[in-house]
């Protein structure tokens, strides 16, 4: 009896350990939880392997000017919110010392390249006299037709944007650390976006190459409408030129747009963005945006932190829908609800309830009109009666607030649901975008030819068929 005792003392530890591994291994399937949104592992990968410097560090900035004749008319007025744009950025740019190259676009027969300018000459693109003025005997700058690929073309080590760059803020930079270090770019375009076909392929293709170069790097598009007085030219040959003019018109509703096409380091397009977004000038109205990114990491997701605790009625937040319980790095994402049986709502059948849920904040929402028929709802239970998007306090950015309504009698008493409520990035494109392109054939100063080809070629060049908003659900009821 002892030598029996004996030995399972020796044979307890064995036990110990076994069981003490299925608990560890145990948690380590709970601590992967459930994912909201799935991000590519290699471009996760390859991120994580990158150095992260601060948004403005080790940082190249180029900005070019589109220098064709459809530009002029942003001009024509002064103290146009295209004018106020070109001021702005400089300003942006200046005040952080950062080395910046500026370029003006455009080619004709003797010109094929991005001709470099320096700071003061891109100040003047607020003025006439910088773009293709052919009625003029006498002009400043040669005339140019759009070329918009060119920006992008330009090698960012070329002895010419390094000199631009040096020149421009040499002094300020001379004691910059890390300026050893390999230097990140950002690039800046200012346009009417009014290539032809070929050309609005072309600069997609550009831009995609770039974000595929660098999976840190995103492409942001930002519409504003401003004043305008002079001729819109066709993309099509077959149709003629017409003269619009804004003067007596809600510049909010009937001003031509005029776009900045930034490329760049993802947190440094976004603080960019944030800050000429404070601003508190004109340049700031009717603005719209869309955010271009490889994988999902740009997804929008819901905002949990004011849904806890007890919601409502009878309707509270929980951990875990089936002892699922969602990803440690994304448990912000999710909002798992249980609804009970109680007070007012103790008999069968369970009422419906709505529940008002916010998204997190994002530029690329601004300027959207959604309807609930955009949405894709994974559960017959879970409907989308409004979908808002609500400006935040200050201007820089915007949210989403879906409203859900949950019918829980469609699903058996004690069961959990994880349900998933998108929109997918085409349908966020269109209804930021549809109301401010132009078809040829009915032709509106407000509007711009091709932009929904552009947006639409540089989303597929890019990724396709990704989800741009994303709001994560669970839900039981007892």
């Amino acid at each position: 009896m002892q030598i029996s005792l004996a030995s399972q003392r020796r044979r307890s530890p064995w036990w110990l350990t076994f069981g003490l591994l299925a608990l560890v291994l145990g948690g380590c399937g709970q601590r992967g939880g459930l994912p909201c949104v799935e991000t590519d592992p290699g471009i996760v990968e390859r991120r994580d392997e990158e150095s992260s410097p601060g948004p403005f560090e080790n940082l190249n900035v180029m900005v070019g000017v589109d220098a064709s004749e459809s530009m002029v008319g942003f001009v024509s007025q002064p103290s146009s919110r295209y004018g106020q744009a070109i001021a702005s950025l400089h300003t942006l740019l200046q005040n952080k010392g950062l080395p910046t190259s500026y370029w003006r676009v455009g080619s004709n027969e003797n010109i094929n390249r991005a001709q470099p300018i320096s700071a003061n000459q891109f100040l003047t693109a607020s003025k006439a006299p910088f773009y293709c003025r052919r009625d003029q005997p006498i002009a400043d700058y040669p005339c140019v037709s759009s070329t918009l690929g060119q920006l992008y073309e330009l090698p960012t080590d070329s002895p010419e944007s390094v000199q631009a760059g040096q020149n421009d803020q040499a002094e300020e930079n001379s004691d910059t650390p890390g300026n050893g270090e390999a230097s990140r770019n950002l690039k800046i375009l200012l346009t009417d976006l009014e290539p032809d076909d070929a050309a609005v392929g072309q600069i997609s293709g550009l831009i995609s190459k770039e974000l595929k170069s660098n999976p840190n790097y995103k492409a942001v598009l930002l519409g504003v409408r401003s004043q305008f007085r002079g001729n819109v030219y066709s993309a099509n040959a077959s149709y003629p030129t017409f003269v619009y003019d804004t003067a007596g018109q809600d510049i909010d509703q009937k001003g031509r747009p005029f776009f900045i096409l930034m490329t760049g380091p993802q947190d440094t397009v976004d603080e960019l963005v944030k800050e000429f977004r404070r601003l508190p000038l004109d340049v700031n109205k009717a603005f719209r945006a869309s955010a271009f990114e490889l994988g999902r990491a740009d997804t929008v997701t819901l905002d949990n932190s004011s849904l806890r605790g007890t919601i409502q009625a009878c309707v509270i937040d929980i951990g875990s829908i089936n002892r699922q319980r969602p990803n440690q790095d994304q448990e912000k994402d999710w909002l798992m609800l249980e609804q009970t049986n109680c007070g007012e709502n103790s008999s069968s059948p369970l009422p419906p309830f709505e529940l008002n849920i916010p998204s997190k904040s994002t530029v690329s929402l601004t300027g959207g009109e959604l309807t609930p028929d955009l949405f894709n709802v994974s559960e017959p239970f879970v409907t989308v009666k409004k979908a808002e998007i609500v400006q935040n306090p200050g201007g820089e950015d915007a949210r989403l607030l879906l409203t859900a309504v949950f019918d829980g009698n469609q699903l058996p008493q004690g069961e959990g649901k994880l349900v998933y409520v998108t929109l997918g990035d085409r349908q966020l494109d269109q209804a930021v975008w549809r109301d401010w392109d132009m078809d040829i054939s009915n032709p509106d100063g407000a509007r711009t030819q091709n932009l929904q080809l552009f947006v639409s070629g540089l989303r597929g060049a890019v990724a396709n068929d990704q989800d741009a908003v994303k709001f994560c659900l669970g839900y039981s009821h007892y």
